[in-house]
């Protein structure tokens, strides 16, 4: 096993840096990798090395996916501001602003209004609406987190922004009917 980490190390790191671009979570990535493969000895020395390679790129390319799986997820998390998120920032002091009951109870059916919207959207709709219009990243840093390539960052931006729109029409139409 030590010969093998020695042999192929920067390869698994090569590998890894394929998928991902932080230098330490690829570490990371390559020695989560050696601990799986650590399972696998008696398969990896009947391997041949052709085989061996292949077998060490799927894992560590596995690995790698899971990785950016695991962080689209934590920032697909809907933000706590959903007007920001929706590319309306919301005003300093808009809070303070809200003193009497009547705004208040507008403001909270809104944001509620939002938040259902919001969870119709799938996980990487959510990220990536989020992380345009409330965390203000570009189509290129969009890309480099997510793995899809740069020209279909707006394709499915528009498309999300579209769903939006319309679930939050949809909503309104359901409590128009419902009154």
């Amino acid at each position: 096993m030590i010969s093998l980490y020695e042999n192929y190390r920067d390869y698994m790191f090569y590998v890894a840096r394929q998928f991902v671009e932080d230098v330490h979570a690829c570490e990371d990535i390559v020695q989560d990798g050696i601990v799986k493969l650590l399972r696998r000895v008696e398969l990896l020395q009947s391997l041949e090395e052709k085989a061996l390679i292949t077998y060490l790129y799927k894992t560590i390319k596995n690995l790698a996916l899971d990785y950016l799986d695991e962080r689209m997820k934590e920032r697909a998390t809907p933000p706590e501001d959903m007007e920001g998120a929706l590319g309306r920032p919301a005003e300093p002091g808009a809070a303070e602003q809200a003193a009497n009951p009547e705004e208040m109870m507008a403001a909270a059916a809104d944001s509620e209004r939002i938040r259902r919207a919001w969870e119709g959207l799938t996980e990487e709709e959510r990220f990536l609406l989020a992380h345009k219009y409330y965390y203000c990243e570009s189509g290129e840093e969009l890309a480099r987190a997510t793995g899809i390539r740069r020209d279909f960052i707006s394709m499915k931006l528009i498309r999300a922004k579209k769903k939006l729109a319309k679930l939050l029409q949809e909503d309104d139409e359901k409590r128009k009917e419902a009154r």
